[in-house]
């Protein structure tokens, strides 16, 4: 009987020990897991600081060409009215240099 007792307890403690090892396994699986999931997480959340220093760069980029073109707008703006006003002293210019032929020519004999 002390046998057949002693060999139901090393059945129990064996099955409690595949019990254990299967678990221990799972628990080792789960950890590689989690430890796999981390990593693919901290890489998504670097991919994402990258393109998020990407999307700040371009907007400065963006901002920065609107602002040129801005000054650039300015500036042809500038030039159009010079332009203009050179064109108007010009004509008047050349409108009095052919009022001032006509007076010589009517002055001379």
């Amino acid at each position: 009987m002390a046998s057949r007792g002693y060999s139901a307890a090393m059945q129990k403690l064996t099955e409690a020990q595949d019990f254990l090892s299967v678990s221990i396994s799972d628990l080792n699986f789960l950890s590689s897991s989690i430890l796999s999931t981390k990593k693919a997480l901290d890489e998504l959340q670097g991919s994402l600081r990258r393109e998020e220093q990407t999307r700040l760069a371009a907007d400065a980029r963006e901002i920065a060409l609107l602002q040129e073109v801005a000054r650039l707008r300015v500036l042809l703006q500038e030039e159009r009215e010079y332009s203009s006003r050179r064109e108007r002293v010009l004509a008047d210019v050349l409108r009095r240099l052919q009022q001032d032929e006509q007076a010589q020519s009517h002055k001379l004999p």
